[in-house]
C-alpha cells in the first residue's frame, strides 16, 4: 500500500513520519510539492528515502492567482526529476479565499500542459468548486489520467461525469474526516 498524498516538507521529522508509516504497512508514499521551494523541499527529502518516497510537483489552487510564468519555468524544470512523478495537486478552491475560479485556471492549464508533455497523471484539489473543475478537466485534461485528491461531488450528474471517464481515479482523502463529511 502506499500513501498517494502527503506533504512531507511540512513536517518536522518526515524520517519519522516515514519510519511510522512503514510499520503499520505502508510501502512508500507520494509528497506533494507546493511551489518551487516546496518541491526543492520535497526533492530534497526523496533523495534521502529514495526507496520511500516519490513526488507530485505543482502549483496548489491557494496560490494559483498569485503565481507568475517565471516560477512555473522553474516547477516545470523541477518536475522532471526522475523521482516526480505526478503534477499537482492543481485545481480550483473557492472554500479558502484564493482568488477567482478565472484566476486559478491558468496555473491549471499549464500543469495540465506539462502532465501531458512529461506522460505524468494530474492531482486534483477541488473544494466548493465541483462543477468548475470537472469542465476544465473534460477541456484540459480528458486525455489525462486523473487523481482526484480533495473534492467534495455533491450533484448525482458530477458523479456520473467523472465515472465516465475511465482515466479518471477518486480517492479516499482526508476530506473525509472533517466534520461536515456525510456518508
Amino acid at each position: 500500500m502506499i500513501d498517494s498524498h502527503t506533504h512531507l516538507d511540512s513536517l518536522d521529522d518526515a524520517a519519522a513520519a516515514l519510519a511510522a508509516a512503514r510499520a503499520v504497512g505502508v510501502q512508500g508514499v507520494v509528497s506533494i510539492g507546493c511551489g518551487a521551494d516546496s518541491i526543492r523541499a520535497t526533492l530534497e527529502i526523496a533523495r534521502a528515502h529514495p526507496d520511500d518516497v516519490r513526488i507530485a510537483a505543482g502549483v496548489h489552487p491557494l496560490s494559483a492567482a498569485a503565481f507568475d510564468l517565471s516560477t512555473f519555468d522553474e516547477i516545470a524544470e523541477l518536475a522532471r526529476d526522475p523521482l516526480v512523478v505526478a503534477i499537482g495537486e492543481t485545481g480550483f478552491d473557492q472554500y479558502h479565499d484564493a482568488g477567482t475560479l478565472e484566476q486559478q485556471r491558468p496555473a491549471f492549464d499549464l500543469q495540465c500542459e506539462l502532465a501531458r508533455e512529461l506522460g505524468l497523471p494530474l492531482v486534483i484539489h477541488s473544494r466548493d468548486a465541483a462543477a468548475y473543475t470537472i469542465a476544465a478537466l473534460e477541456e484540459s485534461a480528458a486525455d489525462l489520467v486523473v487523481i482526484l485528491h480533495c473534492y467534495a461531488l455533491i450533484e448525482p450528474a458530477d458523479v456520473e461525469r467523472v465515472l465516465g471517464h475511465d482515466r479518471w481515479i477518486g480517492s479516499f482523502a482526508g476530506n473525509l474526516t472533517y466534520g461536515t463529511a456525510d456518508a
